[in-house]
């Protein structure tokens, strides 16, 4: 790692000393950069498509803006109807009176104002001048078509889960990303510090018997966890699959659980290349769980 925020850790610090992993993790500051900026540094730095960042889509802007002007406003915001080509709402201010003892004695309640999304013209209506829906229509404006954090987090969150990466547990944020994964994660160090004010760290862990314990824990723990889940998902697939008068089971959905476990399970050998552990320590009855998910699937 040559990024001048990369931290050397102590365990590295012997030249020519192996390296079997990385600490990896992120702070994403000021981040508020036009969809089409975003989407072209992502693809410039070589991060898998499907992971993009996309800015919210007008409904989820319009929502993120009412909540943030709901935010110690006095102001309280309500759906009244929502149609294909709008989003009306209507908004009402409360003020509590308190006697000299700091008691709530009363509560005055304004005149409700309406407001509305409308889709085909990207723009928030109605209400011109109150200060509540100008807050609106100024968080409207700011998230319109831009990548903020909340839009950007979940992409580099899955795109470390990707290079198989493992969150510690006992220090939740922080990730292990094995050696192999060393290039992706400079790309990806690359285009979150180019987002405003944010950072990636990835400190290089020196290969010895006390970090191997601990990312092999770590390992078993976020992998069984993983196995549990899908598991429960599957027993629920087999009673739905065996009751006629439920909801019908498709096969993309039992297809999506059999490529979560094909997933499972070539992250899982990295880290039993890695680490010279084997498969019934990190993945017990995984081909167990596969099989039960073809043979749903065949019934259906």
């Amino acid at each position: 790692m040559t990024n001048g925020k990369t931290v050397e850790s102590n365990a590295q610090s012997n030249v020519g000393e192996a390296v079997l992993g990385y600490l990896v993790w992120f702070g994403l500051n000021k981040v508020h950069e036009p969809e089409e900026n975003v989407q072209a540094m992502w693809e410039t730095a070589g991060l898998s498509e499907d992971l993009t960042p996309c800015a919210p889509s007008l409904a989820r802007a319009f929502n993120i803006a009412v909540r943030e002007a709901e935010v110690g406003s006095g102001f309280d915001a309500k759906l009244v109807r929502k149609e294909a080509a709008f989003a009306l709402y209507s908004v009402k201010g409360w003020t509590e009176r308190v006697d000299a003892n700091g008691t709530v004695v009363d509560v005055d309640a304004s005149t409700a104002v309406q407001f509305a999304l409308v889709y085909d013209r990207e723009e928030v209506v109605g209400g011109a001048g109150h200060p509540f829906i100008e807050a609106v229509r100024e968080g409207f404006a700011h998230h319109k078509g831009y990548v903020c954090s909340d839009e950007l987090r979940p992409s580099v969150t899955q795109s470390i889960r990707a290079m198989a990466g493992i969150p510690l547990r006992h220090n939740r944020g922080v990730y292990f990303v094995p050696a192999s994964g060393q290039e992706e994660v400079e790309r990806l160090q690359g285009m979150v510090e180019s987002c405003g004010a944010s950072e990636l760290y990835a400190v290089p862990q020196a290969d010895g018997a006390q970090v191997r314990k601990g990312v092999a824990s770590s390992a078993v723990q976020t992998f069984q966890a993983e196995l549990a889940s899908i598991k429960a998902e599957l027993g629920s697939f087999r009673t739905r699959s065996q009751d006629p008068s439920g909801p019908a089971l498709q096969q993309g959905t039992v297809k999506r659980r059999l490529d979560a476990i094909s997933d499972l399970k070539e992250r899982a050998a990295i880290y039993m290349e890695a680490l010279g552990i084997q498969q019934d320590q990190l993945l017990g009855g995984v081909d167990d769980l596969k099989a039960l998910a073809e043979d749903i699937a065949k019934q259906l």
